[in-house]
């Protein structure tokens, strides 16, 4: 059972069917955090804002691995200068 818009249809209800009948038994709402982790999956996936976000992302990621390197540069560096002889 999933919704019908783009944004619940990635939520589904759990039912339960009598095994014997086939008929439906109950449904129920899935807590708030599996709900949470249902629409956050498209998310890390990147299926969401198609392709303007996914470059908006990598564009992102580059400057994330730049202030990295550049931060693991800088404390390399000064701790050359710690210890080298004086």
């Amino acid at each position: 059972m999933r919704g019908n818009t783009p944004v619940t249809s990635k939520l589904v209800q759990p039912a339960l069917i009598d095994a014997e009948t086939g008929k439906l038994t109950e449904t129920r709402a899935l807590p708030w955090y599996a709900k949470m982790l249902l629409l956050s999956q498209p998310l890390h996936f990147g299926d969401y804002g198609g392709l303007t976000l996914k470059i908006i992302w990598a564009l992102l990621d580059i400057v994330t691995m730049i202030v990295l390197m550049s931060g693991l540069y800088l404390w390399w560096d000064k701790r050359k200068l710690h210890l080298s002889p004086a």
